[in-house]
């Protein structure tokens, strides 16, 4: 399957279309072409926490991904979702983000969502190291 995505990427390339491959970019470079990108496409039925998709949306990204992983499913209403057929569902919500753009009001309640569910993970996963930490290492919550 990747030779043939790579293929289509060529293809497209070849084409004239501006398809890049980035290699490990720095935090504030990803944040720059976030602020540049018309949307952030995460089409993956396999993801595991969907990172790029907070990342998008903290940065006020529209977002179009599947309705399955993790983040994604926290995140309903804030995106644009597809399910089955990632081909049709997927050109008709680009053409929408197109035609009408979320407003300032729409990215900004996206971001707040990625906000708190990215404090409440935090939280969650700071109490769960300290205590791991604290019973791991004779602390006192074992004794």
């Amino acid at each position: 399957k990747a030779d043939k995505f790579i293929g289509r990427v060529n293809e497209l390339q070849n084409g004239g279309y501006d398809v890049r491959f980035l290699p490990s970019v720095s935090d504030s470079k990803l944040r720059k072409l976030f602020s540049m990108a018309a949307c952030m496409i995460f089409p993956s039925h396999f993801e595991g926490f969907g990172l790029p998709a907070i990342e998008a949306l903290l940065s006020e990204t529209p977002l179009i991904c599947t309705s399955t992983g993790v983040i994604c499913s926290e995140l309903t209403g804030q995106g644009h979702f597809i399910n089955g057929d990632l081909r049709g569902e997927l050109a008709i919500k680009i053409e929408d983000l197109v035609v009408n753009p979320p407003s300032k009001e729409i990215l900004r309640k996206g971001r707040e969502a990625a906000l708190e569910y990215t404090n409440r993970n935090n939280s969650s996963q700071l109490w769960s190291d300290t205590i791991l930490s604290l019973t791991s290492h004779g602390g006192g919550l074992d004794r």
